[in-house]
């Protein structure tokens, strides 16, 4: 425990909003690639490849939390910790169920905080019950530690800032893939290749490393290790390209007839994981600045499947937010949106070791096509003009963007209401580009 600060009309004063700070040891990171590939030769000017690629990050760049509340702190004399203590506690209210006195609570609460109260828990669970129902620990330890500076008692936590960040080498990832394409050269005028990806990405946080998010356990970081924001199971692209096969002997329409091609890129993917939040104080790692934690699934998430479905109302104040009736959307991630927000439950700190961010959910699959067709005509022997129509998402495929899956809002769970935009657009409906270039 370390000395607290002075406590105004019940607030502790915070020195700080955020503090950052750097290791002193910090190292340089570390990346160990591993690539095997074998490729042959095929009829029709074509080559095929298929290989492994990995990827092992250590020694990552990761914002580490000194604010970090001392969750598995043991009572010296029940022997019970605050984890054991508080899942006990939230475990009743969240079943609506009798709180039994606990003695981690009763004998750390100054006695003059419970005073009209039968004991210090009940106390607690009066004042503090929606932090205890949705797992915000670092709320719970504010409280308490609020009694206890104004006791004269120090505090279990640092508050020294909101958030105290502390840079260092502690992060690690993983990648493995998988991969097989087919490549044509330009023969015939037609050139074109197509890949296929199978892989998986793992790592501690799920935010990039400039992210101003503090890691939601600096205890054990392993707790939520788990698939990456960006990881993508399934992945296949294809591009080509043709020169359309016109000709002509005459002259005048030899320059209307030749030159021209149609082009075209296809991808499509996957859905990216997607977690059902519980809280970013889970672990009781910061008071801002704290980065979400999923909770537990009990049964397998791939039984929920990941496509839109239509004219769901909702039920139970689950989903209810896409209700036509109330000027919704009617798309929902789920069919029955209530009952997969029952298959969720939150994370018990004194007996998970990781969250639910290590099974995750899967959201929307994707695929799109961009299509173009152009001219190219010689102007004179250095000089050429070339037409082209480029065409963004040509058949205007209508796709979603995933939902907000957090047990604290029911109303919004799975509702779909926005639509995907790519990265390098800024609507997702179909574009239609025309161009004319003069190349020299």
């Amino acid at each position: 425990m370390i000395p607290g600060y002075p406590v105004v009309n019940n607030v502790i004063q915070f020195p700080e909003v955020f503090s950052n700070a750097v290791d002193t040891k910090i190292k340089t990171g570390r990346n160990y690639a591993v690539d095997f590939t074998i490729q042959r030769d095929l009829p029709g000017n074509m080559i095929i490849e298929a290989g492994y690629v990995g990827r092992f990050a250590r020694r990552l760049p990761q914002q580490m939390s000194l604010g970090q509340s001392p969750f598995n702190f043991v009572d010296p004399a029940s022997k019970q910790t605050f984890a054991q203590a508080f899942d006990n506690v939230a475990q009743a209210l969240r079943n609506g169920q009798a709180v039994t006195p606990q003695s981690w609570f009763e004998n750390m609460v100054p006695a003059g905080a419970c005073a009209g109260q039968p004991n210090c828990t009940q106390w607690l669970a009066s004042t503090q019950r929606t932090n205890f129902t949705f797992g915000s620990v670092s709320n719970i330890f504010f409280a308490i530690d609020t009694e206890r500076l104004k006791a004269g008692l120090p505090s279990f936590n640092n508050y020294l800032a909101r958030a105290i960040n502390m840079r260092s080498s502690t992060g690690i990832s993983n990648y493995n893939g998988a991969f097989v394409s087919l490549n044509k050269r330009l023969s015939r005028g037609l050139q074109f290749g197509v890949n296929y990806t199978f892989s998986r990405s793992l790592d501690e946080v799920g935010a990039v490393q400039n992210s101003a998010g503090l890691v939601p356990n600096s205890f054990n970081l392993l707790t939520e290790y788990g698939f990456s924001d960006f990881d993508r199971t399934h992945i296949f692209n294809g591009t080509w390209l043709y020169e359309l096969p016109f000709r002509s002997s005459n002259r005048a329409l030899k320059r209307l007839t030749e030159g021209w091609y149609v082009s075209g890129i296809y991808t499509a993917s996957s859905g990216a994981p997607l977690i059902v939040v519980e809280s970013a104080q889970v672990w009781g790692g910061t008071l801002f600045l704290g980065n979400a934690i999923g909770a537990v699934p009990t049964v397998s998430p791939n039984r929920f499947g990941n496509s839109v479905h239509s004219g769901v109302v909702g039920s139970g104040g689950i989903g209810t937010l896409g209700n036509p009736a109330v000027r919704g959307s009617g798309l929902n991630l789920f069919a029955d949106p209530e009952g997969v927000h029952r298959s969720f439950r939150q994370v018990l700190i004194s007996q998970d070791g990781r969250s639910g961010r290590a099974n995750p959910l899967r959201g929307f699959s994707h695929w799109n096509t961009d299509a173009a067709i152009g001219k190219k005509t010689s102007i004179t022997e250095r000089v050429r003009m070339v037409f082209a129509a480029d065409f963004f998402n040509i058949f205007n495929n209508a796709q979603f963007a995933d939902p907000t899956l957090n047990l604290q809002v029911g109303s919004s769970f799975g509702v779909v209401n926005t639509q995907f935009v790519p990265a390098n657009r800024v609507e997702g409906s179909r574009w239609i580009q025309l161009s004319l270039r003069v190349e020299f």
